[in-house]
């Protein structure tokens, strides 16, 4: 039999579950969905019980393709920032709060002006409502039993992690993405729990993404259709997770599309923005960091037109085949507020420039001009930061159309090379399987070279009056707040 490293990525989503063998190749990946409530405007949670549907089904199906393969260990991935508000045990005191969840953006409206200059240093990272600290305060605030009952705050994987083998930790890349964590000294930041009204002793120990954790206990082997004992690593954010799956070294960039997206620069020293526009987190790697832009509305908004617009898979292709300046209407994909550059939890999505000869056709197309769009503001902000971004890697579920690379590819005006690494994240979570072990899988397998695509140079206007609209949102949205 082949020894295998079983890899499983909780996405926002769905789970995915991978097989890699000793050498660093996916033998196979399975997915299974779950749910996310999103019962108001503001609210974006899970249920942690359908995570373990889903994780279960996935790994069941992965086992049943092919008995020839033999797991002897078992590493993790998740969604980033968020929080699970969990008793000792693994029972949730309340559902999955979601990184797109925006209920804490009246507490930063109410507090973040009065944040000590030396703390903003030390966390480095923009205070935005989706991450753990300012999430927590809220949940103090609305639902003061389910917090007073949590022995734990965990990130999605660690909470994940604490139901295979019993054993509450996290990694320093979710750690670092929560701002409670001294980013500059590397460790929880006992200013920033203060400030959010955290006990510190709630935050789990911190160790290595490729350290072991603990054992699979049987309880989940038995739920899992795995032997019991196996080691489980620690694991890693997803997004770090994908740059050490694709094999990104320092000083090359990724590009991702899937609920989010992110343009992830891969870092050999830690270089804050001074902007604060942009983030900074650990990497999966030891000594290793990455800079990101994040972008909020991806596939999140890609999904939601597919849904009101009605469109199938040959409405979606001509589309995006559509030449780029037959229409002049615009997207903006703030369907859940912004992150990078604007740190707007209160924009919102619209179409402008509406007529009476737009087609639906126009409506779709737009919504892909504007992710892309959005994703090259996420891009100049980087560049604003002092990173010196002349070329890409692209990646994630959400890029595989040509068409939609090319769009990509032109709105970012940037050479990009289509990732030859699927699924880098679950690969990512299973090298670190690899690691629990001792065995170092590092660079992805030799594989059939990439073709790299370069903008044209004759692109359309689109990228202005796309900066256009959102201007006039974005004075919108100021003097709403005010």
């Amino acid at each position: 039999m082949t020894d295998v490293a079983l890899g499983i990525d909780l996405g926002t989503g769905s789970t995915k579950a991978a097989l890699l063998d000793a050498d660093g190749h996916l033998l196979a990946v399975t997915r299974a969905p779950h749910e996310i409530r999103a019962p108001d405007v503001t609210t974006a949670e899970s249920d942690p019980a359908a995570w373990i549907v889903s994780v279960c089904r996935a790994v069941r199906e992965l086992l049943a393709s092919d008995t020839s393969r033999r797991v002897v260990t078992v590493g993790l991935s998740g969604q980033m920032h968020g929080v699970v508000c969990t008793t000792a045990t693994g029972q949730a005191t309340y559902p999955a709060v979601l990184w797109s969840d925006r209920r804490a953006a009246r507490w930063i409206e109410d507090h973040v002006g009065r944040l000590e200059p030396s703390l903003l240093t030390a966390l480095i990272n923009p205070v935005t409502a989706g991450m753990a600290g300012p999430i927590l305060a809220t949940l103090q605030q609305q639902e003061a039993d389910a917090w007073s009952r949590a022995r734990w705050f965990l990130q999605p994987k660690d909470w994940l992690r604490l139901w295979l083998t019993g054993v509450a930790a996290t990694d320093p890349s979710d750690a670092s993405a929560t701002l409670l964590w001294d980013v500059g000294q590397d460790h929880w930041s006992e200013g920033a729990a203060e400030v959010f009204g955290v006990p510190i002793d709630r935050l789990p120990p911190v160790r290595p993404s490729g350290s072991t954790a603990g054992a699979l206990t049987s309880a989940a082997a038995d739920e899992l259709g795995l032997p019991g004992g196996l080691p489980v690593a620690i694991g890693a954010a997803d997004t770090a997770a994908a740059l050490l799956g694709a094999g990104i070294a320092p000083g090359a960039t990724q590009v991702t599309v899937g609920t989010g997206g992110q343009i992830a620069r891969v870092l050999a020293t830690p270089m804050a923005d001074p902007t604060r526009r942009t983030h900074l987190y650990r990497a999966a790697e030891p000594d290793r960091w990455y800079a990101m832009a994040a972008v909020q509305n991806a596939g999140i908004a890609i999904d939601w037109a597919h849904t009101v617009l009605l469109a199938g898979p040959q409405e979606i292709e001509a589309a995006l085949a559509a030449p780029a300046a037959d229409s002049s209407v615009v997207f903006l994909p703030y369907l859940t507020g912004e992150r990078t550059p604007h740190l707007d939890a209160g924009l919102t999505g619209r179409w402008v420039g509406l007529t009476p000869s737009v087609t639906r056709l126009d409506l779709l197309r737009a919504v892909y001009e504007g992710v892309a769009y959005a994703l090259r503001d996420g891009l100049d902000a980087l560049r604003a930061a002092g990173h010196d971004i002349e070329r890409a890697d692209l990646a994630g579920g959400g890029t595989r159309d040509p068409a939609w690379q090319r769009l990509l590819t032109d709105a970012l005006a940037i050479p990009l090379r289509v990732c030859a690494v699927t699924d880098a994240s679950v690969r990512g979570a299973a090298i670190l399987g690899w690691r629990a072990l001792g065995h170092q899988v590092v660079d992805p397998p030799e594989s059939a070279p990439t073709p790299e695509l370069r903008p044209r140079p004759d692109a359309h206007d689109g990228l202005r009056r796309f900066h256009r609209a959102v201007v006039a949102a974005t004075s919108t949205s100021s003097s709403t707040q005010s």
